[in-house]
């Protein structure tokens, strides 16, 4: 009897430890399913809080980094509006010159500015220009930019021009005056290439701003002008 209950008891203590043992192990087991989906969810949570914050850095870098556009002050840039004559663009052409409105050459569109001359003359030029008499960015720095194709040309060639003045509409001499004359030689046979001149610091004095493109005296060839822009800077 005493052995039967010993035995009893050691089975019954078995058994116990047995359970004890299987409920140790499914609370083990699912303390570590518990654990390892707390960390799968934090783990989760981290990385799409790391994407966030790394996406809007970056906006923010891209943002931060983007320029302001740029004022542009000239109109009919691309030269195509017009009726008889290519809207606020005016010409002048002296002796052996010829200016035109032309549908020869563009370089975007149909239309350009065309000035040309078979035989040089000492004295004289021609030009076309715009003039803008707008808010005037006192202070700041504006650069004129348009492309230009040349068709054999020779001589002093072509030149790009800034000219502010105190009065509007145009009289006497230039309060303010940049070109590319004497800087840069624009002569010879090419394609539509870009050209650039900047008149630095605006006076405060200056109420009108007006761009040449100018076929300087002594000169031969065709040029053809497209796609001008005056900026502020």
């Amino acid at each position: 009897m005493r052995k039967l209950s010993n035995n009893l008891f050691s089975q019954t203590w078995s058994r116990q430890r047995t359970t004890e043992g299987i409920i140790r192990f499914c609370f083990s087991l699912q303390w570590y399913n518990c654990h390892a989906f707390i960390t799968e969810s934090l783990t989760i949570t981290v990385m799409k809080k790391s994407i966030i914050f790394c996406g809007l850095f970056l906006t923010f870098i891209s943002c931060k980094d983007d320029p302001e556009p740029a004022i542009q002050l000239l109109v009919n840039t691309d030269m195509e509006a017009g009726a008889a004559s290519p809207n606020r663009w005016w010409d002048l052409a002296q002796t052996v010159y010829t200016t035109e409105w032309t549908t020869e050459e563009a370089s975007s569109g149909t239309r350009s500015l065309k000035m040309s001359a078979s035989q040089s003359d000492a004295t004289n030029f021609a030009f076309w220009a715009q003039t803008y008499v707008g808010a005037i960015p006192v202070g700041k720095d504006v650069v004129l930019a348009v492309k230009v194709k040349c068709k054999n040309v020779t001589g002093e060639g072509i030149s790009i021009a800034i000219r502010g003045d105190k009065a509007s509409p145009l009289n006497g001499y230039a309060a303010q005056f940049s070109t590319t004359q004497d800087k840069i030689s624009i002569t010879g046979d090419f394609d539509w290439t870009t050209y650039q001149v900047r008149l630095n610091e605006i006076q405060s004095d200056i109420k009108s701003l007006t761009i040449y493109f100018v076929f300087l005296d002594n000169t031969v060839g065709d040029a053809y002008f497209d796609d001008a822009s005056l900026t502020v800077q």
